[in-house]
């Protein structure tokens, strides 16, 4: 569970998701070497394919922090999905999505154009569920990044907060009477599901590395990103 690292006086040592929005998904976040991550990489889809528990295929004496194994696990996923055939949205998939469901509500305009993030969401799920493999798989992994998202957010808040009201004195008095509502909690998590949407945009949607379709003018990276945002969103 996130936020067992001891925290330095400014809450963030010790915790890469404090410091580095995306953790443990963003390649620039990671800790170990490459080689290191491989070696346990070959451990975790060895326990996979024989159904064993991931705790053996660790080094023990090592002692790999909770952190650093679960940078590996996230690579892990990162690998498999990018090196999925078709990816969880195909081609033919992603360009059946009407380029007016993307983009600000003024890019919306055409008539029966979704306009609320329900009905974005509600629009491209009725194209999705004509592929109800992909569909199930892709809404699986938004419901999972969602939670860590809300659970990565909630660390956050507390560990600001935390810093704020420990804070001694006359001087915490008025830092805690002037702190700027560390920053809500909603944005936060507008932060995290737009880092999250880059890391994830193309191992999610796989084009093929198609040209511009649709009349999308070259929106791809950006639509794509915004396809995941769409189901990453929560209120708040």
């Amino acid at each position: 569970m996130i936020g067992s690292a001891a925290p330095s006086d400014d809450g963030t040592t010790g915790r890469p998701w404090v410091t580095t929005p995306g953790w443990p998904f963003a390649e620039t976040s990671w800790v170990l070497d490459a080689q290191t991550r491989r070696v346990y990489r070959v451990g975790i889809n060895e326990a996979l394919d024989t159904d064993e528990p991931f705790d053996t295929h660790f080094d023990t004496e090592r002692s790999l922090p909770l952190s650093q194994r679960l940078e590996v696990f996230a690579e892990t996923l990162l690998l498999l999905l990018s090196n999925m055939r078709d990816g969880i949205i195909t081609p033919t998939l992603w360009t059946s999505l009407p380029t007016d469901y993307f983009g600000q509500p003024s890019r919306r305009s055409t008539k029966g154009a979704p306009q609320t993030n329900d009905e974005q969401c509600a629009a491209i799920l009725e194209i999705l569920s004509q592929y109800p493999k992909h569909s199930t798989t892709f809404l699986l992994l938004m419901a999972s990044l969602t939670r860590m998202i809300g659970e990565t957010a909630g660390a956050l808040h507390e560990a600001r907060a935390k810093k704020v009201d420990a804070s001694p004195g006359f001087g915490g008095l008025i830092r805690r009477m002037t702190a700027e509502a560390p920053e809500s909690l909603g944005a936060r998590r507008a932060t995290l599901q737009r880092r999250y949407a880059e890391v994830f945009a193309n191992v999610v949607v796989h084009d093929n590395g198609m040209e511009s379709v649709q009349g999308r003018g070259g929106q791809e990276e950006d639509e794509k990103k915004e396809l995941l945002e769409i189901f990453l969103r929560t209120d708040g």
